[in-house]
């Protein structure tokens, strides 16, 4: 989780794609950017884990 949340904001300081592009004009402007966790994976091994957090950042996106 913590290694998404990076991508993430790495992405926002550098903004590579429009979506943190947005982003970072927010945060230039005073807006805070911040992040919440919307799901939990049952998985227990990293792999299982990866595989279901992919699947479900899908879901949530569409």
């Amino acid at each position: 989780m913590m290694r998404r949340v990076a991508e993430h904001y790495v992405g926002i300081q550098k903004e590579t794609e429009k979506k943190y592009r947005i982003l970072s004009e927010a945060h230039r402007k005073g807006h805070s950017v911040t992040f919440d966790v919307l799901y939990d994976a049952k998985g227990k091994r990293y792999a299982e884990i990866e595989e279901e957090i992919g699947s479900k950042e899908g879901e949530l996106i569409r």
